[in-house]
């Protein structure tokens, strides 16, 4: 009977992304040198204001979407031309950076808004970034990625609905964003770790990506890899990654200090899916204290078993989102007992 319910379950699915793919449509706005893809047909809204007596021309084009089935109920993307004298993305990395982190400020200054992650990103070789923030009185989720391009600021955002945020539109919707008439930019992200240390092995072959966060320690480099299975599997997700830190944050014999790095790092990956911590338990490699914990999220329907290590001055946190009734499977720990570290 489960097996029938679930091909119900997959078709069902499959016929609401069929729709929502229907709906998806690529809007072409050339005369401000982009193209993107929305749900329905967005607004378009023109605002002016002065920049030291520059004149600033602020174009906005945002869509609620109505339809209670889309997992997300808000798009937009905004465009303002700034002077260049006053701002170009050859400037220096930490200039650009610090004026796209200013885009958040008024967020950041608001209590009721905590950000989740902050990630430096390219798009054809002009810097950005991505925030993913959480709105602490409700299980809503919203995402930001901010590019200079020139002297050009474009602000993409979506926001999600209650306990969805992780859905494939969010991703879809960013990916869609393409600039037109544009020479290409030469900014490249920075890579931090040479050397990849951390050996697993996945069910079939995972898709890898460096990416640049910013931390209490700094910035720091995060190789990720990611295999989601297209066959038949009892988990949906296997995950791995790899964090380089720029130098050693505690000291390696004060195990309080490392239970309450590795609690922190509990916490936020339990607050990122909005879950519930379900179990904490100390696991070792080779007499180096770890932590194994399990967390309950989407309403209690999936569950994240995930392992931490923190060794040498890297961290390494990989694990498997399967259902609670398919916990503890042998695909699962074949995944964990494959874990070993390349001297």
């Amino acid at each position: 009977m489960k097996k029938i319910n679930l091909l119900t379950m997959g078709l069902l699915l499959s016929s609401l992304v069929s729709i929502a793919q229907i709906n998806w449509k690529i809007y072409d706005y050339s005369s401000l040198n982009f193209k993107i893809g929305f749900y329905n047909e967005p607004n378009l809204s023109i605002d002016s204001s002065f920049l030291n007596d520059s004149p600033l021309i602020s174009y906005l084009l945002e869509t609620n979407i109505e339809d209670s089935l889309h997992e997300n109920n808000y798009y937009s993307v905004s465009l303002v031309t700034y002077p260049t004298d006053f701002i170009h993305s050859d400037s220096s990395l930490s200039t650009v950076e610090g004026f796209i982190n200013s885009t958040q400020n008024s967020i950041l200054d608001d209590e009721i808004y905590t950000l989740l992650s902050s990630t430096l990103i390219e798009k054809d070789g002009f810097p950005g970034k991505s925030f993913k923030w959480k709105n602490n009185s409700s299980n809503i989720f919203f995402e930001f990625q901010v590019y200079l391009v020139e002297n050009k600021l474009f602000q993409l955002s979506v926001v999600s609905r209650e306990g969805k945020n992780h859905n494939t539109f969010i991703n879809k919707y960013f990916d869609s964003f393409e600039l037109i008439n544009i020479t290409k930019g030469d900014f490249s992200i920075p890579k931090y770790i040479s050397k990849r240390t951390l050996s697993i092995t996945f069910p079939g072959v995972p898709t890898a990506n460096n990416n640049i966060v910013d931390s209490e320690y700094g910035k720091l480099s995060l190789d990720i890899q990611i295999y989601e299975p297209n066959t038949e599997d009892k988990n949906m997700v296997y995950v791995a990654m790899e964090t380089k830190y720029p130098y050693a944050i505690f000291d390696k014999n004060d195990t309080s200090a490392l239970n309450e790095f590795y609690r922190k790092s509990i916490d936020g990956s339990t607050n990122s899916v909005n879950g519930q911590l379900a179990s904490i338990n100390d696991i070792y490699y080779d007499g180096n204290l770890g932590k194994e914990f399990r967390c309950y999220f989407s309403g209690g329907n999936a569950l994240m078993v995930y392992r931490l290590f923190y060794i040498g001055g890297i961290f390494y946190n990989f694990g498997v989102i399967t259902l609670p009734e398919t916990d503890k499977n042998k695909a699962m720990n074949d995944f964990f007992d494959s874990f070993g570290i390349i001297e």
